[in-house]
């Protein structure tokens, strides 16, 4: 398990890369910077932390019976509401209930889209993660996990399920067709919606759609300190308002990056990176992310372990998923952990023979 998790951790290292290869980039030097104090914490928790074996039961006939329950009232409710919304297979109204659909055109689609998006694809990783599951229904359970981020154009969603599969695939020996397979698959992921959402990709060449998809995450914008007044009345960091503070202090950098001009900026990655960065300075973030690696990797340990609840397995698990999302993509993902609570109880409903039982 190591492994996968030590390679999901390097991907900012990869994203990083792909700025510095940029030619649309110039600022190499920051980048290099953030390479060296980035590698340096996960080189030393990768060493620090012992590999263990991550043992998965097979899952009972109750547990797929409910998964499949799980799905339907999940999928329904969403196929209901895109049916209603693209109403022709159109490539242009697609791509335009897409474009809408991500910038907040539709108030009170949460009710259709919830259980889809949010709450079947992270049970389904706890599954994943414990439970071997038959082909087939594994099959169909993957098809509803997946289908309705694509489908609304947050391929972002999915990254839990990258990064539970990744575990999986490097916790025992794989062929390299295998690991091929699986890689190709998520680079098709990956283009998928930006091949609707963004027409100037198609007047690009290969290597230039390679490189705007690996400099996405914008890692030069760490010269950038965030206004540490962005405070909501909570207390807790206002996302949205960072994102267009951070958005106006690059726009000129972030806007050569991105196929076409940015329609919300609340869409924007800003890996939790940079922002450690801007706000300690490199010692100190270089300090916290070592730290942080190692509540992921223990995490991930408890998680695995056999004499754990499953209220607690549950709740470290998607800990850890949330804290890798929010390094290797964006800190909105801090914002799932208000629905722990529910996927909590959704999995003691799942995974527990007799839920009720007193």
């Amino acid at each position: 398990m190591r492994k996968g998790v030590s390679l999901i951790l390097a991907i900012p290292l990869v994203f990083n890369l792909g700025e510095v290869l940029n030619s649309n980039l110039s600022n190499n030097e920051l980048n290099l910077k953030f390479f060296a104090f980035y590698i340096l914490p996960l080189l030393l928790s990768f060493l620090l932390f012992k590999s263990i074996t991550l043992t998965r039961e097979i899952a009972s006939v109750h547990i797929i019976r409910r998964l499949s329950i799980l799905a339907i009232i999940s999928v329904v409710p969403f196929a209901f509401f895109f049916i209603s919304n693209v109403k022709a297979f159109d490539l242009v109204q697609y791509a335009q209930f897409m474009e809408s659909y991500r910038n907040g055109a539709f108030k009170g689609s949460g009710v259709f889209t919830f259980l889809a998006t949010n709450i079947f694809p992270l049970t389904y990783c706890y599954s994943l993660f414990h439970y071997k599951i038959p082909i087939t229904s594994n099959v169909i359970f993957a098809i509803a996990a997946i289908l309705p981020p694509i489908a609304l154009g947050l391929r972002v969603w999915l990254i839990p399920l990258f990064i539970v599969s990744t575990i999986l695939l490097l916790s025992k020996k794989k062929n390299l067709f295998q690991i091929f397979a699986f890689a190709l698959f998520i680079l098709t992921l990956i283009l998928s919606t930006k091949l609707i959402l963004a027409p100037d990709l198609y007047s690009s060449d290969f290597q230039s759609v390679i490189l705007k998809i690996l400099s996405r995450t914008n890692y030069q914008a760490i010269s950038t300190p965030p206004d540490l007044n962005l405070l909501s009345k909570t207390g807790f960091l206002n996302f949205y308002e960072m994102k267009e503070y951070f958005y106006y202090r690059n726009q000129i950098h972030i806007e050569n990056l991105y196929f076409n001009r940015i329609g919300n900026t609340g869409g924007i990655a800003m890996p939790l990176t940079i922002f450690l960065t801007n706000t300690f300075g490199y010692y100190v973030s270089s300090m916290l992310l070592f730290l942080i690696f190692l509540i992921i990797f223990s995490l991930l340990r408890i998680s695995a372990g056999r004499n754990i609840s499953l209220i607690t397995k549950n709740m470290v698990l998607n800990l850890a998923i949330i804290l890798i999302a929010m390094i290797i993509e964006d800190v909105y993902f801090a914002t799932k952990i208000f629905i722990l609570p529910v996927l909590m109880i959704v999995a003691h409903l799942t995974f527990v023979k007799k839920p009720f039982t007193l």
